[in-house]
């Protein structure tokens, strides 16, 4: 049996030889083997010092890119959805400053955007208690979560429709824990304000999600399908490329030909260029184009083109 005993006395084994061979090798190597192992080493700090060097500016470049997007997205986004009214619906756990700059650049575009509808994290009907709750709170029987979550956004639309009266399904799952609503901006921001059948919708999940998977998602963006409501489905992905859940989100849309067809969807709403792409994605929706944008798999571009290029 291999003791610990015999593991230490392996161990201080290796490392005697190892010290025994840097003194040999001291030794016995020629002043220009020394001298040569030196200069190698001079050129590959040199190179790693060049390469530091051509990062930060690459850095910098990008940061004042970045910035100049940023000053130039209102401008571009500019009367392009006036007279237009846009859901926003997120999961809990999706950065809410991204939403909340999103749901921003929408309003500077010229939407009514009253602010955020949350999902939280009961939405997924993982049990039987949830599920109960959810069906006493729309007053139907109670059936499997896929079936319940339709009837919850069906008539959560049918609802905002019609201007989100007290007494509707959306106030009851609210009421019942199931959603959240954060008002944004000074304007309207109340759900009633949404009173509009041809109110465009902005889906945002992403790894982070509450819910712990994206199978409401999928429920969801079927009924959207079927109701042809024009909507954009948009991940907040973070840059980490370990994580599986990474581009689920999209994946889910651009990977089902019948989605792919009705929903545009935009894989880096995190990023200033992907907010932008949400809102110019919406605009382009009221013209019955259909757009795939980030820099993902299965995008078309990082942004719709822009109106006249060739």
């Amino acid at each position: 049996m291999l003791t610990f005993r015999y593991h230490l006395v392996t161990l201080v084994a290796v490392f005697l030889a190892l010290a025994l061979g840097i003194v040999v090798g001291s030794t016995f190597v020629g002043p220009s083997v020394v001298e040569s192992l030196q200069n190698q080493v001079e050129d590959v700090s040199d190179t790693l010092d060049a390469r530091k060097a051509a990062n930060d500016r690459l850095t910098a470049q990008n940061d004042a890119l970045s910035e100049s997007l940023l000053d130039a997205s209102p401008w571009a986004g500019d009367t392009r959805l006036d007279g237009r009214s846009v859901l926003v619906v997120a999961d809990r756990g999706v950065r809410e400053e991204v939403v909340d700059q999103t749901d921003l650049l929408l309003q500077q575009a010229g939407a009514t955007v009253p602010g955020t509808v949350w999902l939280d994290r009961s939405f997924a009907l993982d049990d039987e208690a949830e599920q109960e709750a959810l069906a006493e709170a729309l007053g139907v029987p109670r059936s499997d979560a896929a079936s319940l979550q339709r009837q919850a956004w069906r008539r959560v639309l049918r609802d905002l429709s019609q201007g989100a009266q007290p007494d509707g399904a959306t106030q009851a799952l609210i009421d019942a824990g199931f959603l959240g609503f954060s008002p944004e901006g000074d304007g309207a921001n109340q759900l009633s304000d949404l009173a509009d059948d041809q109110f465009q919708v902005l889906l945002v999940s992403g790894a982070d999600s509450d819910l712990g998977s994206s199978d409401h998602l999928e429920v969801m963006a079927d009924v959207l399908v079927a109701q042809g409501q024009p909507s954009v489905v948009a991940e907040d992905r973070r840059d980490r490329r370990d994580d599986e859940r990474q581009g689920e989100v999209v994946a889910l849309v651009r990977d089902d030909p019948q989605r792919a067809a009705a929903l545009s969807t935009v894989d880096d709403l995190g990023e200033i260029s992907g907010r932008l792409a949400a809102v110019l994605a919406e605009a382009e929706l009221g013209q019955g184009v259909v757009g795939h944008y980030g820099d993902g798999p299965g995008a078309q571009g990082p942004l719709p083109e822009w109106p006249g290029t060739p």
